[in-house]
């Protein structure tokens, strides 16, 4: 029999702390304890089983190979590749492989696996030390850029609902709050709707806002378990948003991350969830300008309440559309194409 785990339920909360759990089986081979949170069922040997969110996986890959580093370094690059559907009810086994390890840089490779053994998801990723250096960027006003689609709220102050099963129908409410469906976060969901369409769909980004969920009482202060919540959210529906972004949900078949990459540009200090004044916020802008032969590219910046640029993401995700005829089909792109040119 399948060793099995509890799928997370959105009204039971989990801290963030719960969901990353791994247990050691050896200095480099970690076993997730908890189940991820996962997308429609599918036929397994005969079985209905859900499938993975890989976010989660593409975090606790890199949370299982930060425990192999010198604790005074911190992830800021990976880059992942979903291999194969992945059971949310089934633990990962991550093992890693010591690629590198240097004064200012260590890297790692992690496959993960599962009960047969088939590698899921693998990917290379790179922790640091911090170090002074010219902290350049262009300066951010979060607080005013998304002051009408917040309605001049804060982040804490919007209602939280937890009866979300799936985000998609959510949108459909028209309601602007915090959600519970990716356990061990708090995100966003916003009238997008509206802002889309003042603006062409190659020009309309997302927004999400998001949270960890925690214990007041853990002191647990690994900031690689914090930059792994980051890694989790920032595959919050990518390849779907782009298929939305440009109206295509009517005729969407199927869509897959293919790959998905992370670079974190500070330390420690930006990516933490928690100061000396409580909860820290975060925002994740998306978008994609480039669609083609199959693919969209979904590109990200992850942003803190402070304007501080934390973070980039850019994943490739495969699309595939159905039509009823080729007729139908080219007069669509040719629809979409013309709707987006500028």
């Amino acid at each position: 029999m399948t060793k099995r785990v509890p799928l997370p339920d959105p009204k039971v909360p989990r801290t963030w702390k719960q969901q990353m759990a791994i247990e050691e089986i050896d200095i480099t081979t970690y076993r997730s304890t908890t189940g991820a949170p996962h997308g429609p069922f599918f036929t397994r040997n005969g079985e209905l089983r859900p499938r993975a969110f890989g976010g989660h996986v593409y975090a606790q890959a890199v949370y299982a190979a930060s425990k192999t580093v010198d604790p005074s370094f911190l992830i800021h690059s990976v880059t992942g590749y979903f291999l194969e559907l992945a059971l949310a009810d089934e633990p990962f086994i991550y093992k890693i492989q010591i690629v590198r390890d240097g004064k200012n840089y260590s890297v790692r490779k992690v496959d993960a696996s599962q009960e047969d053994g088939k590698v899921v998801f693998s990917n290379i990723c790179s922790f640091k030390r911090t170090e002074v250096f010219p902290d350049i960027q262009i300066p951010q006003n979060m607080a005013e850029k998304y002051f009408e689609i917040l309605a001049g709220r804060k982040p804490d102050e919007l209602p939280i609902k937890t009866n979300f099963k799936d985000l998609r129908a959510a949108y459909g409410t028209g309601e602007t709050c915090l959600t519970t469906i990716f356990p061990g976060l708090f995100t966003s969901i916003l009238p997008f709707d509206k802002i889309h369409q003042r603006t062409i769909p190659i020009k309309r980004e997302n927004v999400y806002i998001y949270a960890t969920q925690t214990d007041p009482s853990d002191t647990d202060s690994d900031p690689n378990l914090d930059a792994a919540a980051h890694l989790y959210h920032s595959d919050r529906e990518s390849v779907w948003s782009m298929v939305r972004q440009y109206g295509l949900l009517d005729v969407l078949d199927s869509a897959a991350s293919l790959s998905h990459t992370v670079t974190f540009h500070t330390g420690a200090d930006k990516v933490r969830f928690s100061d000396s004044q409580g909860r820290r916020w975060f925002y994740l802008e998306t978008g994609a300008e480039r669609l083609s032969n199959g693919r969209g590219l979904h590109q990200g910046k992850i942003y803190d309440a402070d304007g501080n640029h934390v973070a980039t993401t850019l994943q490739d995700g495969a699309i595939r559309l159905k039509f009823k005829s080729d007729e139908e089909r080219d007069k669509r792109i040719e629809q979409v194409k013309s709707e987006s040119k500028i």
